[in-house]
């Protein structure tokens, strides 16, 4: 099985969705306006590993589950 790069699973959601990951583990972005910028900076935070915020994501719906906190 392909190794997923968190970048590509950035990518793939939302801006909301990437201001709730970076809200959720402290992540500071200089422009929440821009998807582009949240992705970078999500992207290069070590606390914001996929093993740490895709278990928060049900396989069949993008939007996080209300009990993960996120």
């Amino acid at each position: 099985m392909p190794i997923v790069q968190k970048r590509t699973v950035l990518e793939h959601l939302t801006r909301d969705e990437l201001i709730s990951i970076a809200d959720a583990f402290d992540v500071h972005v200089p422009d929440r306006r821009s998807k582009e910028k949240l992705v970078d900076a999500v992207a290069a935070s070590k606390g914001a590993t996929l093993a740490a915020f895709l278990p928060s994501y049900s396989r069949d719906c993008r939007w996080p589950r209300r009990s993960a906190g996120i």
